[in-house]
């Protein structure tokens, strides 16, 4: 290809097309990923939302009140909570390891 036959927009055009070329055979588009199979995927089951906000309620009455004994039950619910999410979490694990 000789520089004085060919215009800009020519050797351009033969650029674009090279670098295109060489995207598509070397560059992954990413087709395929296997890791969200579910990108909407809750691991809160209803028991567990329900725990949840009865913990956030727990929480505010000792706030305010600062009783102990509404303390107690924040800490049982508390804990509740914790162990489920740990369950959750390893179930989720075990789903995104398939």
């Amino acid at each position: 290809m000789k520089v004085q036959d060919t215009s800009v927009d020519n050797m351009w055009e033969k650029f674009k097309v090279i670098m295109h070329d060489g995207i598509k055979q070397f560059i992954s588009r990413g087709i395929g990923k296997t890791g969200n199979a579910k990108k909407n995927f809750q691991p809160f089951s209803a028991n567990l939302k329900l725990l949840i906000h009865r913990k956030h309620q727990i929480w505010n009455r000792w706030i305010s009140s600062g009783k102990e004994a509404v303390y107690k039950e924040y800490k049982v619910i508390r804990n509740k909570v914790k162990s489920e999410m740990a369950c959750a979490m390893s179930c989720l694990v075990t789903v995104i390891q398939l």
